[in-house]
């Protein structure tokens, strides 16, 4: 699931300011949005919470972080913008934030070998504690479902 960081930004000031998603959020908005956005993910991750998050610079740019930490971060981002808007925040949204921040912490505690990566994804500068490949190690030649358990091909097959 590929999240743009202009849905994170436009949910948030949806809850934020009641707004319907088809009105539009003006350039200011949406510049404070991302401001706000790279604060608070910088903020958690010098916390501890790290997700993964990368800098973003403008609305088109992908949010890096799992699918399961979206739903926290659009809550989280309501409650850190609600200061500049001088609004109070909706007890539903409190809840998704509380809610959310567990699961973003559950995925944040997984260390690298519990976590499953595709073998095309590159390690990054330095990485070599998975050998000497740039790219992590293709745990099976298997086509994957959706929750990462292989479904074998006929050559992984054994014949009796």
């Amino acid at each position: 699931m590929t999240v743009k960081a202009k849905e994170v930004i436009w949910d948030a000031y949806e809850d934020l300011l009641n707004r319907s998603s088809e009105e539009p959020v003006e350039a200011e908005d949406a510049l404070a949005g991302i401001r706000y956005l790279n604060d608070m993910m910088t903020m958690e991750d010098a916390r501890g919470m790290s997700l993964g998050y990368t800098v973003v610079s403008k609305i088109s740019d992908t949010i890096t972080v799992a699918a399961g930490a979206i739903a926290w971060m659009k809550a989280s981002l309501t409650i850190f913008m609600s200061a500049k808007f001088d609004v109070d925040v909706k007890p539903s949204v409190v809840k998704r934030e509380k809610d959310g921040r567990e699961a973003a912490l559950n995925l944040a505690s997984l260390s690298p070998g519990e976590r499953s990566f595709p073998s095309d994804l590159p390690m990054g500068s330095g990485n070599t504690q998975y050998g000497s490949s740039a790219f992590f190690p293709d745990s099976n030649n298997g086509v994957y479902t959706e929750l990462n358990g292989p479904i074998l091909t006929e050559d992984d097959t054994e014949e009796d």
